[in-house]
């Protein structure tokens, strides 16, 4: 059983949260229907200019094969056994076997949203990272 000091918690840019309890990682994508936005896979340079000559197909493949659609729109939740699958490449959440293990991560990030003042969506908005740059946090 994981404890408070086993668990890591990260943010990552795409309004996403995630927990890890050293063997699972549970991700929750806060605005699924949103395009999934990888700067790095994108390839964009210092002026803003794509350089990356396959992102543009990925997007437009997205909706005819699953490998494609994987790069660019991300479910809900997502459950990996990451000591197993250090890549990330099976997503358990949906398989029943797991959804103990979810909910449990699911708990914890909901307990570590809260203390944190973590509303989640609204948190990630530019207009509260504008506010936070000038020390005038919204939340």
């Amino acid at each position: 059983m994981p404890t408070a000091s086993t668990i890591i918690y990260l943010r990552d840019p795409p309004i996403r949260r995630t927990v890890t309890d050293g063997e699972f990682r549970y991700i929750r994508n806060l605005k699924p229907d949103e395009i999934y936005i990888e700067k790095h896979l994108m390839g964009v340079k210092g002026d803003g200019a794509l350089n990356n000559p396959y992102w543009s197909t990925w997007v437009f493949q997205s909706g005819q094969t699953a490998e494609a659609e994987k790069l660019v729109k991300r479910p809900a939740e997502e459950l990996y056994r990451t000591a197993s699958d250090p890549f990330e490449l099976t997503n358990l959440a949906e398989d029943g076997r797991y959804s103990e293990i979810k909910a449990k991560l699911s708990d914890e990030l909901d307990r570590w949203m809260l203390r944190q003042g973590d509303p989640g969506a609204p948190l990630d908005t530019r207009a509260a990272h504008a506010a936070a740059k000038k020390g005038e946090h919204v939340y």
